[in-house]
């Protein structure tokens, strides 16, 4: 690919199919990008429904059990993430037609979630029996979330679903050396 200055590169993207590209990422602008717990990955709700969830977090958190106000919130919350499943559930049925229509072959990752999301051991602290140091756990948990929050799975049993239809062949590999070219 030539650039306007006449200078040559040839650097591949991640595109619109989830496939390499020539084209650029757009970049991200910041503005109103994320959740209060996690900047700039909102997962499948809108940023402004992600406000309204914690929101609702912090009502429910105030709200006496077994009352009627609770059940509301505790609906309202529902409701929110039911938004966020078929979002979900519309995103990997699309990627899955476009995969499996552009394609023969698609190929995935056999990722282990559970490894991948287990949480991080606590650290002892010498100084003070009874008492642990910090460990990231935070910023793991928030890792963690996004990465549950992708639906993976969800996407692979679309594209075998959608694979049944175009005859595309769906393979597993092993995920060691990928990232490597």
């Amino acid at each position: 690919m030539v650039t306007s200055d006449g200078e040559f590169f040839d650097r591949r993207h991640a595109g619109v199919n989830g496939v390499s590209s020539m084209v650029p990422p757009p970049d991200a602008t910041g503005d109103d990008q994320g959740n209060p717990g996690n900047p700039g990955d909102t997962g499948f709700l809108a940023a402004g429904e992600a406000r309204r969830y914690v929101r609702l977090q912090r009502r429910l958190a105030r709200s006496k059990k077994g009352s009627n106000r609770r059940k509301q919130v505790v609906r309202a919350m529902g409701d929110l993430m039911r938004r966020a499943r078929w979002r979900r559930a519309d995103f990997n049925a699309q990627a899955a037609h476009r995969l499996t229509r552009d394609y023969a072959i698609v190929t995935l990752e056999k990722l282990n979630v559970r490894a991948m999301t287990a949480s991080v051991a606590p650290k002892p602290d010498p100084a003070a029996p009874g008492a642990y140091l910090a460990n990231g756990r935070a910023a793991k948990a928030g890792l963690n979330r996004s990465i549950l929050d992708k639906g993976w799975y969800g996407l692979e049993t679309a594209l075998r679903s959608k694979a049944r239809y175009t005859g595309t062949d769906i393979r597993i590999v092993d995920p060691a050396y990928t990232s490597q070219t």
